[in-house]
């Protein structure tokens, strides 16, 4: 069985993660269609799903693997970017947090990240925070309660909760 499975992706894209996650999708517009009301399927989710299925089906028994890396390379680019501007917008409602407020970007690690000066106290201690008139970035130091600071660039005087 094992063979037969090898012989037959051979010189194929094969299964890789959007085929499965067209797959899951496909699963779900299914799954939509047995549950739904009759007035909710207007469009024919079956339809949807068996065209998605097809597709991911045919992305797995393709011979032109560059187009397909090139597709599974865009698509990862894509939910990059969704990921990182739902990132964005939840960090700037998450527990009252201002929207210019700076935190430092971290890698999996824990360390900052490649470039950036390795002091991790700096990072407790200080909290970078956005000038609203230039822009200039302000570190001022954390749990101090509301302060007033003054941007070094424009002269700006404001005050934030630290």
């Amino acid at each position: 069985m094992a063979e037969w499975y090898r012989r037959m992706f051979q010189g194929r894209y094969g299964i890789r993660k959007m085929s499965v996650v067209l797959l899951c999708i496909a699963a779900v517009f299914f799954i939509w269609a047995l549950i739904a009301p009759p007035h909710w399927r207007k469009f024919s989710p079956v339809l949807t799903g068996v065209l998605l299925a097809v597709y991911a089906i045919w992305r797995c028994f393709s011979r032109n693997i560059v187009r397909r890396q090139q597709e599974e390379a865009s698509a990862a680019y894509l939910l990059s970017m969704v990921r990182r501007k739902l990132n964005d917008l939840w960090s700037r409602t998450r527990f009252g947090y201002a929207r210019n407020v700076v935190r430092p970007k971290k890698s999996k690690f824990g360390k900052k990240e490649k470039g950036k000066k390795m002091d991790n106290t700096e990072d407790s201690i200080n909290l970078i925070v956005l000038c609203p008139n230039c822009n200039q970035q302000l570190r001022v130091p954390r749990g101090k309660g509301e302060i007033r600071i003054t941007c070094k660039n424009c002269g700006k005087t404001f005050q934030r909760k630290t």
